[in-house]
C-alpha cells in the first residue's frame, strides 16, 4: 500500500470515529438521564480529536504547499551594500496563488522583543481546517548604515525592520529559496516553465522513474524547482532510459 493510500485510509478511520463520538454526544444529550461527568468527557474527546484532524489537514497541505513553490529572483538591490535581495511584495505576489490554493492565509503582528534595540515580528499562519501556527523572528533596528552613522528616522526604521522580518519569516515558514537575476546567468537559473515540467513528468511516468531520487541526482527538492540550464540534461537523461527500456522490451 502507497504511503498516499495509507493516509486516506488513516482519514477515513479518523472520520468514522469522529462520527461515531459524536452519534454518541447526540444520544447522550437526548437521555435525560444523562450522567454530566460523562457527557464533558465525550465532549473533550470530540475536541481533542477535531484539533489532531485539523492539526493533520495543515501539515498535509503546507507539504504539499512547499513542493509546488519554485525559487524566486530576486528583484531588488541594496544601493548601500551592493547585494540583491527579493522584495516583501514580490515574495507575496509569487507564493499568494500557492497558499490561497491549499486554504492557508498570513497575518503579520509586533511583540516584545528580548534583545535591546530590536523589534518582534510575529507571523500566523492559519489553514481553512482550523488549525494555525504563529512564527516569531527578532530583527535589530534598521536605523544605522554599514558607516555606523544613523540613516534613518526611528519611523523609518522601524518600518523597515518589520518588512525585513516579514521577508524573512515568510521565505522560512514556506522553506523558499531566492536566486540572484543580475549576474548575465538569470536565464539559466530560473525555473523551467509549467510546460517543460509536464514534459519531464511524462518523461519519468513513462520510464517509471522514482522521482524523489531522480530529484535527487538533479540537485533540486522538486520538479518545480529545476533550472532552466538542466533542463535539456534531464529530458536527455529521461529519453536515453525509455529508449533503452524499449530496446530491452524489443
Amino acid at each position: 500500500m502507497s504511503a498516499l493510500a495509507k493516509q486516506d485510509e488513516h482519514h477515513e478511520v479518523q472520520t468514522h470515529e469522529g462520527n461515531t463520538l459524536l452519534d454518541r454526544i447526540m444520544q447522550a444529550a437526548s437521555n435525560p438521564d444523562m450522567d454530566i461527568d460523562k457527557f464533558e468527557r465525550l465532549i473533550g474527546m470530540q475536541e481533542r480529536m477535531a484539533k489532531s484532524e485539523a492539526e493533520r489537514q495543515f501539515n498535509e497541505a503546507l507539504t504539499t504547499a512547499q513542493s509546488e513553490m519554485a525559487p524566486i529572483v530576486k528583484n531588488a538591490k541594496n544601493n548601500q551594500t551592493g547585494s540583491n535581495y527579493t522584495t516583501l511584495e514580490h515574495i507575496q505576489s509569487a507564493i499568494k496563488p500557492v497558499i490561497s490554493k491549499h486554504g492557508f492565509s498570513l497575518s503579520f503582528g509586533q511583540g516584545e522583543a528580548q534583545i535591546e534595540g530590536h523589534y518582534r515580528v510575529i507571523c500566523t499562519l492559519r489553514h481553512n481546517g482550523g488549525h494555525k501556527e504563529t512564527y516569531q523572528m527578532d530583527v535589530p533596528s534598521d536605523g544605522i548604515g554599514i558607516k555606523g552613522n544613523r540613516n534613518k528616522t526611528e519611523t523609518h526604521a522601524f518600518g523597515s525592520s518589520m518588512s525585513y522580518g516579514r521577508r524573512y519569516l515568510t521565505l522560512s515558514i514556506f522553506d523558499l529559496t531566492t536566486l540572484d537575476d543580475d549576474d548575465g546567468q538569470a536565464a539559466g537559473a530560473k525555473p523551467i516553465s509549467e510546460e517543460q515540467r509536464d514534459m519531464l513528468q511524462a518523461l519519468i511516468d513513462d520510464t517509471s522513474t522514482d522521482i524523489a531520487a531522480f530529484c535527487k541526482a538533479m540537485k533540486i527538492g522538486n520538479l518545480t524547482q529545476l533550472p532552466t540550464a538542466k533542463f535539456g540534461t534531464a529530458q536527455q537523461l529521461l529519453a536515453m532510459k525509455k529508449k533503452n527500456q524499449g530496446a530491452q522490451n524489443g
